[in-house]
């Protein structure tokens, strides 16, 4: 082993070898975009390295961490931003003009929405459920019925014989249960 690598090497030494390690204040607060007075805050409790120029300096080891500080500051004021917003959002929380204001904003929400859907009434966008269920339900009663006269008919007109015509109505009801069964399941 050599001297110099068990040789303890002092402040001065250090601060003329490597002067980049060692940073005042002002020189802090510059890089990290702080007010010297928070970095004063930022950096109290930690000891100075030494005393250069008459100024105390740091190693950026140290206070390396400042800058963290301040994104864990940041992150914290945006968490109360947030606290506040749903606050805000909350009516049970709100002084009453607040909490009157935002129902008078909901009340003007819900009856602008009537009014639209009033319109779209009106101009046929929108129709009636009760209107829609009805017209289905004639649709269906038709079809139900075309089913049910058809191999009626077909016997009647000569297309099919008797033989014939039960094959055709097992068809048919195999064919409207399945139907039926398949629109009870469109929920």
């Amino acid at each position: 082993m050599d001297n110099q690598s068990t040789r303890k090497v002092s402040f001065e030494e250090d601060l003329a070898s490597n002067p980049q390690l060692y940073w005042s204040r002002e020189e802090l607060g510059e890089t990290f975009q702080l007010a010297r007075s928070t970095v004063c805050k930022m950096i109290k409790g930690k000891k100075p390295a030494g005393v250069r120029e008459r100024a105390l300096v740091w190693l950026i080891s140290d206070v390396s961490t400042l800058n963290d500080a301040r994104l864990i500051q940041a992150q914290r004021n945006r968490e109360q931003e947030a606290n506040l917003a749903l606050i805000k959002l909350d009516p049970a929380k709100m002084p009453p003009s607040d909490r009157r204001t935002h129902y008078q904003a909901e009340d003007l929400k819900q009856s602008a929405l009537l009014k639209q859907r009033k319109n779209d009434l009106e101009s046929c966008k929108l129709i009636p459920s009760y209107e829609v269920q009805t017209c289905l339900a004639e649709a269906f009663k038709k079809v139900a019925l075309t089913l049910d006269t058809l191999p009626d008919a077909l016997e009647r007109d000569g297309y099919l014989n008797s033989r014939d015509v039960e094959g055709a109505i097992a068809l048919i009801d195999k064919a409207r249960t399945k139907l039926a069964d398949e629109l009870a399941n469109l929920k």
